[in-house]
């Protein structure tokens, strides 16, 4: 993402397909987007990038999916709020949770 008065770029996110249990080499594996990575840089902050840019993906990406998993280092408690409240995220089930550092949240668009 760019902004007119920010040189460079002005925000980032990085969508990979997470796959989920074993599954066997013949069989297709389903299209299951993970949000790893949202940023914004500094000096285009306060300007609702981060929620903007964090929409579209999330739109674009429930093209070919039901929900999109973001994951969220749990001792990022600032970007845990921003998907939580500004974003309507819910907290993925226990056995959705993979690594203990970090947090696994859900979006579908009926959370929105």
């Amino acid at each position: 993402m760019t902004c007119p008065d920010v040189s460079g770029l002005a925000g980032l996110a990085v969508v990979a397909n997470g796959f989920k249990g074993a599954q066997a080499a013949d069989d297709p594996r389903p299209y299951r987007p993970v949000l790893e990575y949202l940023v914004i840089n500094r000096r285009a902050r306060d300007r609702q990038l981060g929620r903007r840019l964090a929409r579209h993906v999330l739109q674009e990406v429930l093209t070919d999916a039901d929900e999109v998993i973001i994951e969220v280092e749990r001792e990022r408690v600032n970007a845990i709020r921003f998907w939580t409240q500004h974003l309507q995220c819910a907290v993925a089930p226990d056995s959705e949770q993979t690594a203990p550092k970090v947090l696994r949240l859900s979006w579908t668009p009926t959370l929105r």
